[in-house]
Formats: structure tokens, sequence, C-alpha cells
């Protein structure tokens, strides 16, 4: 009985792991987006999820793909050795990319096209490339507001600044992206570098963008 069931573990196949990739940081709207691809009751559900940043809500795309393009990708990250590069992250760093491979696996980096190891980024680019291929694109638009409720601001700074929407700081810096209730809105920028805010006043029109383009004295 025991020999069996020693046979039937050993010639069981793998279980299939999973891949997550989450990106925060500077350089993007988003406090947080997530690329995932998971073995969920039975299916391979491929999905990104996006995090605005503030309180403008979250947004997410799934799809169902096929045990076949699990064991492509998985190949893919398999060949770069992605799941067992070390972590290259400074405390200090804003920018944060983390690879999960399953339940154990995966690395953390700063910014992987200024490493001088390429396999970071080419792991990145490989996942995001895989799953954005299969994915839906995800609109950028607020699910908590009804349609007619919102528009889109832009705002871009040079220098690169700070920017505040009534008040509450956006994560990152410019060039941003967001969007908002319709109404006026008050934007105030700041330079990265230092400096006093610059308050400005805008409108957000429905189902429009705003843009805010300023050169920072």
């Amino acid at each position: 009985m025991i020999c069996w069931l020693a046979l039937a573990l050993l010639s069981a196949p793998p279980v299939a792991r999973g891949f997550t990739l989450e990106m925060t940081g500077p350089g993007t709207p988003y406090a947080q987006v997530t690329y995932e691809i998971a073995p969920q009751r039975g299916v391979i559900v491929a999905s990104i999820s996006k995090v605005f940043t503030a309180d403008f809500g979250h947004r997410e795309e799934v799809s169902v793909l096929d045990e076949g393009a699990l064991k492509q990708i998985t190949a893919i990250l398999d060949a770069l050795g992605a799941c067992q590069l070390p972590d290259a992250r400074r405390e200090a760093a804003r920018r944060a990319y983390r690879l999960r491979c399953g339940a154990s696996g995966g690395f953390q980096v700063d910014d992987p096209a200024q490493q001088v190891d390429p396999r970071y980024a080419q792991a990145i680019s490989r996942l995001r490339g895989f799953i954005e291929r299969r994915v839906p694109p995800i609109h950028f638009r607020d699910p908590l507001l009804r349609p007619g409720e919102f528009g889109w601001l832009r705002v871009e700074a040079t220098p690169t600044a700070r920017v505040y929407i009534d008040g509450i700081a956006l994560e990152g810096e410019t060039p941003l992206a967001a969007p908002l209730p319709v109404g006026a809105r008050v934007i105030e920028l700041e330079p990265a570098q230092g400096g006093a805010r610059q308050r400005y006043e805008v409108r957000v029109e429905e189902g429009r963008t705003t843009s805010l383009v300023i050169e920072l004295g």
C-alpha cells in the first residue's frame, strides 16, 4: 500500500504554478497595478487589476486561459531563471516591482531597466506582455462614478512636480492623469526638487479630458 502511494505521488503531474507581478510607485497614476496568472477552481485565470490613487476606485479585467498558455509562460520565465533571481531593491526607493512565482520564489526590484542583469526587465516585460495580449484593456474610468458623472484630468509640469487635487496628494509625479467627478477642482503643483506649491483652478467636464500644462517658475 505504501509503495503504491509513493509511486502515485511520483507519477502525479506537478501542481500548476501561478505568477503575480505587482508594480507600485511613481511613473503611473495608479497606486498599484497587478498582473496575475493563477489556477482557480479548475481553470486558469489571467487578470489585470489597477488601483487608482487616493480614493478614485479600482478596476479589474479577467480572461480564462487554457493549460497550454500557463505552460508557455512558465517555460518562458523558467528559461530566464526569473523565479531564482535575488532581490535588487533599496529601502529608500519608491518604485517597486515584485514578481511572485507560486507560493515561493520570485524577486523584488526597484528599476529593472537600470539593473546590470537584464533578466529582471525581460521577465517583467514578458509576463506583462503575455497577460496584456489575453486580457481586455482596462478603460481609464472610476467604477464608483456612474456614466455622466466623471471626466478626466491630465497634468504635465516642467520641471516635474507632485500633484495635489483638492488637497489630496496623488502617488508619483507629473505627467499624471486621473478620472475625477465633474465640477471645479483645485490643483496644486509642488516642484519635485523643492519649492512652493502653485495653485490652479480647473473644471472637469463630463466625458472630456481637461489638460493642465504648466512651466513652473
